[in-house]
């Protein structure tokens, strides 16, 4: 008779087939982590070793296990957004790693910056690759629900406006405005330090237009944003009434540094609005005030640090919105702050628009059109109190199909109808000329391209390309990595393509399909900094602070005062 008993016979043999299970899957994750860590070599093109493969596949491997699992229980919408986000990370990396360009790219002739050749091969491991950039985004969410319930309180503390750390106890957000101070105070003295290394601030050739515009030694144009010249010739003229050009830059400066600042310091806030632990946001702030590349870009005149502030609290209204699945928008005063932030996305940056524009006709999409009284999705323990909408403090009620679609927009179309008003009409009004040419870099960067590359062009084309420059000048201004070199080349009737702006659309377009391949390579060049995975930018603004393009003649000049 069997002295085992059947429990604990069924028990081993479950324990086993377990273990054979987990066995059989840690093989299976082994063989494809193969495949997928050497696509990250093949589709980006860099540098094989062994000592970066083995890295590469260990952590394809971890990937592979972590986000397997992830996978079985994401929803068909969730499936659906990473695959496309994993195939875009897999095309962007493709296109990327087959550049070939010189260090200074900028003012490249395109001999030396051109594309590489494309393999059959490229297919299946822009495929596998896609699978890599899957697995990672799935552990990623792994990783952020791991991290969520151990980090943040409990939804009940968070209705009722508390926040708690992984150690601490539970502790009321009415401190945040001490929080905020602090953190701004804070980075703002671990910039100070940059700023009298660098005294009056980073002063670059964009930045000398702006104050030529300002003081009106050139005629204003929307070249550079028309509210962000202003704002320069305001800081000029206070410092020069109260003493020198040179101390209307440092004006300047330190506003912005200050408002940079603040921005960090709200993130840090927000944050812990949200119930993040101190730790994590001490390590927040200190990202922000202790790495040089923040305070570098703070004390540089120029649009791009203001825009880089006002995005990222665009993109923290936008989780708001997110998260509350369209409540916070019954709110006048999220309605009234995120106008004022799309403002700022639009005016301190020309293309702005765009960006506002697109997500707002998302949020539209997403949340406009939801079934009428259904906040979202509903918690999994009905028991449990619901977490507040996106501001953080008490929950929003559902707010009714048609109520909230007319809120998306009427907020949407009032920014957007304001900034086609006063930079149409008002800059017409104020005498305020546009620069169009500014806003067809990529459809002229591509036409150029034909011409240098002699692409199929008819005789009409050919005359049209000709008229705005030259054709033997294309081949001598033409930069693939910048349009710049076209567009502000002599030669370049700028008047006519004022004036034909039209047509050069309709010529670039009929242009298009049978120089496909010129107008993806062009397109590729010159944008691919902005897209492609694990690139640095080498123009000479990240690697350093260049204060040699500076105008003495209005005593704007370098100092180190710490010398």
């Amino acid at each position: 008779m069997d002295s085992v008993p059947t429990a604990q016979r069924d028990e081993t043999q479950r324990n086993a087939r377990s273990w054979l299970g987990m066995t059989g899957w840690m093989l299976l994750a082994a063989v494809a982590a193969l495949p997928l860590a050497q696509s990250f070599f093949e589709v980006t093109n860099a540098v094989w070793s062994p000592i970066a493969f083995g890295a590469t596949l260990a952590v394809s491997f971890v990937v592979v296990v972590a986000g397997a699992g992830m996978w079985l229980r994401a929803g068909a919408g969730t499936r659906v957004a990473l695959c496309v986000y994993a195939v875009a990370c897999a095309v962007t990396a493709l296109l990327g790693g087959r550049v070939v360009r010189t260090e200074w790219y900028y003012f490249g002739h395109y001999e030396d910056n051109y594309m590489g050749e494309f393999a059959i091969s490229d297919v299946y491991w822009t495929l596998a690759f896609a699978l890599l950039m899957l697995m990672i985004a799935l552990s990623a969410m792994r990783a952020y629900d791991f991290l969520a319930g151990r980090f943040a309180p409990p939804a009940a503390a968070r209705a009722q406006g508390l926040s708690s750390g992984r150690h601490g106890p539970v502790r009321p957000v009415r401190r945040q405005p001490l929080v905020f101070v602090l953190a701004w105070l804070g980075t703002f003295a671990c910039w100070l330090p940059y700023l009298l290394a660098y005294y009056p601030g980073a002063i670059y050739e964009d930045s000398i237009v702006s104050i030529e515009q300002a003081l009106g030694m050139r005629d204003l144009n929307d070249h550079h944003p028309v509210p962000y010249t202003l704002f320069i010739g305001l800081c000029l003229r206070v410092g020069n009434a109260l003493g020198s050009y040179q101390l209307g830059c440092a004006i300047y400066t330190v506003v912005q540094m200050l408002a940079v600042a603040a921005v960090a310091a709200y993130l840090v806030v927000w944050l812990r609005r949200h119930g993040i632990s101190r730790v994590v946001l001490a390590l927040v702030w200190a990202y922000f005030a202790l790495l040089p590349i923040f305070a570098l870009h703070a004390i540089s005149m120029w649009k791009d640090a203001p825009y880089a502030a006002v995005l990222l609290l665009f993109a923290l209204a936008l989780f708001d919105v997110a998260e509350s699945r369209g409540a916070v928008l019954h709110k006048p005063t999220f309605c009234v702050k995120l106008a004022a932030i799309t403002l700022g996305v639009c005016f301190i940056r020309n293309n702005g628009v765009y960006v506002s524009g697109a997500c707002w006709l998302v949020l539209a999409l997403a949340y406009g059109f939801r079934r009428a009284g259904d906040p979202g999705k509903a918690p999994e323990n009905p028991q449990e109190p619901q977490e507040p909408s996106g501001e953080g403090q008490g929950s929003s009620p559902a707010i009714p199909r048609p109520r909230r679609l007319v809120a998306f927009m009427l907020v949407g179309a009032c920014c957007l109808g304001a900034y086609a008003a006063i930079t149409g009409p008002g800059y017409a009004a104020a005498g305020i000329p546009r620069v169009p040419v500014e806003s067809y870099g990529v459809p002229l960067q591509q036409a150029s391209a034909v011409v240098v590359y002699d692409g199929q062009m008819t005789d009409e084309q050919r005359d049209f390309m000709d008229t705005l420059l030259p054709l033997e000048r294309y081949a001598e201004v033409y930069k693939p990595c910048s349009v710049d070199g076209v567009k502000w080349a002599r030669g370049f009737d700028t008047a006519f393509f004022n004036e034909h702006q039209r047509e050069f659309l309709q010529v670039w377009a009929e242009m298009m399909v049978p120089n496909a391949r010129i107008y993806l390579d062009a397109y590729v060049l010159e944008t691919y900094e902005y897209w492609s995975i694990g690139d640095v930018q080498r123009n000479g603004h990240i690697d350093g602070v260049n204060t040699k393009a500076t105008q003495e003649e209005l005593g704007i000049v370098e100092e180190n005062l710490l010398e």
